[in-house]
């Protein structure tokens, strides 16, 4: 009997592992499906309306895919249509391949849509036209990569050179941001320093939300519910801190004010979040390219502008 016992306890044994086993499975698949479902509908952000391009980013919530060719129709500055070729490379940047770097000087374009250029091919946009300066004056010494996305915030731009950004051992840093900081919240009802990295287990991620959300329920924020993706201190922050890690890394942080056109005919002075490049600039002694006298008093229409932005 004592070896029958035996046997039976073993095969409940692995009868409650094997039990235990499927509910786990059918836990992580409900959760799995649960997360991509939220990460679907986070690509309807309006922030993020290019999904033949972009892609969900676990670590910079979106970013371009990869080895991307397509022809978008774009109206031009007559009010005419033309064609305007976009291109990725195999990291997801709106760059040639990226060769080693050998004695080149490497100057890394990270920014929001000024810098990508949504109405522009590929060798219109300004980090491109900025190559092609270079390499008439001096062949070969220089190396300007785009590394910029729609709809970035200095949030997504701070995280990228920590995650990828330093990886391609930059000299500069151009960072022009303040466009899209002040917007309203995501799909996901989370600020842009709120965002965090999904777990590898989708259960833990709902399990992490649960208790985030929990946490709002016991202790309300004192300001109301998130209204921006950064307030303007956060921003600030965050361009201080995006001076402090380029300077960990030996490269020379450089930001560009890029004004909206109305703002800078309108008004004396850049507004807020714009003004605030500039208190960062002055704050870490981080050079700062103010373009908004270039359009204030610029008694013809500047060839840059397609919109009040762009």
């Amino acid at each position: 009997m004592s070896g029958r016992a035996h046997v039976s306890w073993k095969a409940r044994a692995l009868l409650g592992a094997v039990v235990l086993l499927l509910v786990a499975s059918a836990l992580e698949g409900g959760a799995r499906i649960a997360v991509r479902s939220k990460e679907q509908a986070f690509m309807l952000s309006p922030h993020v309306q290019l999904n033949n391009l972009q892609r969900y980013d676990p670590v910079l919530m979106w970013s371009l895919k990869p080895n991307v060719r397509d022809t978008w129709s774009v109206s031009g500055l007559d009010g005419g249509i033309r064609e305007a070729l976009v291109t990725t490379n195999a990291l997801g940047l709106r760059n040639p391949p990226i060769e080693a770097k050998d004695l080149r000087v490497r100057i890394l374009a990270i920014g929001d849509s000024t810098t990508f250029g949504p109405k522009l091919s590929d060798d219109e946009t300004w980090p491109a036209r900025f190559q092609s300066i270079l390499d008439a004056k001096e062949p070969g010494v220089y190396d300007v990569i785009n590394a910029s996305v729609s709809g970035y915030s200095a949030c997504q731009g701070l995280r990228y050179l920590n995650a990828r950004g330093f990886d391609l051992e930059p000299d500069v840093v151009i960072a022009c941001f303040a466009h899209n900081d002040s917007c309203g919240v995501e799909a996901n009802g989370l600020g842009d320093l709120e965002w965090y990295t999904p777990a590898p287990i989708a259960f833990v991620t709902l399990l992490r939300e649960a208790m985030m959300g929990a946490g709002r329920l016991a202790a309300p924020r004192t300001l109301g519910e998130r209204a921006e993706r950064l307030s303007l201190g956060e921003f600030l922050d965050t361009l201080v801190h995006m001076a402090e890690v380029c300077k960990n890394h030996n490269a020379q942080l450089i930001h560009v004010l890029w004004p909206y056109r109305s703002e800078a005919r309108a008004l004396p002075e850049p507004q807020q979040p714009r003004s605030l490049v500039i208190e960062a600039g002055k704050a870490t002694l981080t050079p700062v390219i103010n373009l908004f006298d270039l359009v204030k008093y610029s008694e013809e229409e500047l060839y840059l502008y397609e919109d009040d932005l762009h």
